[in-house]
């Protein structure tokens, strides 16, 4: 089982950020009904497909459960005993996928601005 702390995933997140581009626009071609895919054609693919799999948690586990939210995909992969998490990650990890998934084209939904999400969400819990 690997286990996450707050910290772990928003350093995750930040490397995968700083790897695709602040200005990174996940592709609206890899979409499935507007909803991003964790795994997409064998690699990571949306921001917290990308920062899970920094962390060790492995596609073939997160592709699993395509098309659900972050949360529902924290929650099954702990029922699962693949992923343990601290209090508030699975939080942060919505945080940013609700910025990246932004279907309105006024918004920018780039992935700095999905890390900067989580890192505004990030106050709420002490580190």
């Amino acid at each position: 089982m690997i286990k996450i702390t707050r910290q772990q995933y928003l350093d995750a997140q930040a490397k995968v950020v700083e790897e695709r581009g602040h200005d990174y626009v996940y592709p609206d071609a890899w979409r499935i009904n507007e909803t991003c895919q964790y795994v997409y054609d064998g690699k990571p693919g949306c921001i917290v497909g990308a920062s899970l799999a920094e962390l060790g948690v492995p596609l073939v586990e997160m592709h699993k459960w395509e098309g659900v939210p972050a949360s529902s995909l924290f929650g099954r992969l702990a029922h699962e005993k693949v992923l343990a998490f601290e209090q508030g990650t699975m939080e942060l990890a919505s945080r940013a996928q609700s910025v990246q998934d932004r279907t309105d084209t006024l918004s920018p939904r780039n992935w700095g601005k999905a890390h900067e999400a989580s890192l505004d969400e990030a106050v709420n819990y002490q580190f």
